[in-house]
């Protein structure tokens, strides 16, 4: 019945969404059941199927390193400053029912013990395999009464072994090879049309195209900066030469023991800004 279930999932993309007991029939032989009542039944894309096989195929070969990256490849959303901490939790989890038969299992235990996984660590599950989650939960419910001794990891190994051969065949990849070619060729298809389309977008102004400069801003601060010190410094030394000018050349106006009181005037005015600019290149530690 497990092979049932993992072929239906796995091979198929089809499954009984609903497979409690009263669904289940014994056709001939034990080995032989029959299923009714499909009112409840899921499809899962080729993409979803992929990705579910990888994510069987590591969980049957021990590989729980990469669950993480399995589950967020399904849609599963965490912190991702908590991957480490989700990975110790699902290696304890996993390690803890490895090799254990179904009787060994108690399903509640493990619905709560998944539960408080998914709030602890603020996962966030894609809704759409919601049906399958309830089916593979009712699946183990079932297993346990009808067959106890069952070990999924002695099925699964096998299984995922020709899951892993049937994805990696010659016609199988032949088969991903055309639909990704005809995909593409429909994306070359239809970029002369889509830049086209943009082009004239951006012509009637509905695509404003801006550029950001980092960092720019700073430099022009900086800039700022260097010219006003720079024009102080002109006009410190204009002050300067023509205060000695002004003293050297001028004969009238008031003196002051035989200087210019003008020239001296502009001299003390431009030694303190000539102070203050060397004041503000020390604080600023560009000396």
């Amino acid at each position: 019945m497990a092979e049932t279930w993992m072929t239906m999932i796995f091979r198929h993309g089809f499954f009984h969404g609903d497979p409690h007991p009263a669904n289940i029939l014994v056709l001939g032989r034990p080995d032989q059941i029959g299923l009714i009542d499909f009112g409840a039944v899921g499809k899962l894309t080729d993409d979803d199927m992929s990705k579910l096989t990888r994510m069987f195929i590591d969980a049957a070969a021990e590989n729980v390193d990469a669950l993480p990256k399995r589950l967020a490849d399904l849609g599963v959303r965490y912190p991702k400053d908590r991957e480490e901490e989700l990975l110790a939790e699902l290696r304890e989890l996993y390690y803890r029912y490895y090799g254990a038969s179904l009787a060994e299992i108690d399903p509640l235990q493990v619905i709560r013990e998944a539960f408080q996984l998914i709030y602890s660590m603020n996962l966030q599950l894609p809704t759409r395999f919601l049906l399958l989650d309830r089916a593979i939960a009712t699946l183990g419910s079932v297993g346990i009464d009808l067959y106890p001794d069952f070990n999924v990891f002695e099925v699964a190994r096998p299984y995922a072994r020709g899951l892993l051969l049937a994805r990696l065949g010659p016609r199988r990849l032949a088969v991903q090879a055309r639909k990704e070619g005809l995909r593409l060729g429909q994306m070359a298809l239809e970029l002369p049309y889509q830049l086209h389309d943009t082009l004239e977008q951006v012509r009637d102004g509905q695509i404003e195209v801006g550029f950001v400069h980092k960092g720019l801003d700073d430099l022009l601060n900086r800039m700022d900066v260097v010219f006003n010190r720079l024009v102080i410094a002109m006009i410190v030394a204009g002050g300067l030469i023509g205060s000695s000018l002004i003293g050297i050349f001028a004969k009238g106006g008031p003196h002051v023991l035989g200087i210019n009181v003008i020239s001296v005037i502009g001299f003390a005015f431009s030694g303190l800004l000539g102070l203050w600019v060397l004041w503000g290149v020390i604080r600023s530690g560009r000396i």
